[in-house]
């Protein structure tokens, strides 16, 4: 498990060039990449794209199914699966910490990563 501050957190998604809406997550369980224009697409409502970003997989939001055994995606039409860090099993690799607190997040995309899913959700 690897905890940052809330200051490293923000350098690492600076460091990938995005717009905010673009700033790029994996997914712990499917490896699916995504961004707030993802969810966005997948139909999250505008007021809950902050608190859904890094934290449940954009497959929650598009019906894709849980991931598979192999750790990839369910559904081949939809991209993601149905995991979300808010239930029971502690799976993720990353935790912010800020203001005393520990939170869980996906691990950040690099910056390659960010710009293949700007390109895929902007075309």
């Amino acid at each position: 498990m690897e905890k940052i501050t809330h200051d490293e957190f923000r350098a690492r998604l600076s460091a990938q060039g995005m717009e905010r809406e673009h700033s790029a997550f994996i997914c712990p369980m499917c490896g699916t990449v995504q961004s707030m224009a993802l969810l966005r697409s997948a139909g999250v409502p505008e007021d809950k794209l902050d608190t859904q970003i890094g934290f449940s997989c954009v497959g929650r939001w598009n019906n894709a199914g849980p991931a598979t055994r192999e750790g990839k995606p369910a559904n081949a039409d939809k991209p993601g699966c149905d995991w979300t860090l808010g239930g029971l099993f502690r799976l993720h690799q990353l935790e912010v910490e800020h203001a005393g607190k520990s939170h869980p997040m996906f691990v950040i995309a690099s910056k390659e990563q960010a710009e293949a899913l700007r390109a895929q959700v902007s075309a």
